[in-house]
């Protein structure tokens, strides 16, 4: 799954940079400004995605962790609802 959004990502800023030198005006020693925004913009999406998970799984895992006996009657609930 990583491999295919790095792939993507990769690919994205390889057409964006060959569209800039073929069809814009646009120089080659602009090319570390450039590259510096997509770097941005790929730490950017990486962090919004794992925090996105992070932020809301652990905290909710724990929350249901914490309370012994709601998780052990929650297992029977559900052992139960197998059994029938």
């Amino acid at each position: 799954m990583n491999g295919i959004l790095i792939g993507v990502l990769c690919g994205g800023a390889l057409v964006i940079v060959i569209y800039l030198l073929v069809a814009a005006e646009f120089a080659i020693s602009q090319l570390p400004d450039v590259f510096a925004t997509l770097v941005n913009v790929f730490g950017l999406t990486l962090v919004s995605i794992f925090l996105g998970y992070g932020l809301l799984s652990f905290p909710k895992e724990f929350y249901v962790r914490r309370d012994h006996k709601r998780l052990v009657n929650r297992c029977h609930r559900h052992a139960e609802t197998i059994k029938a």
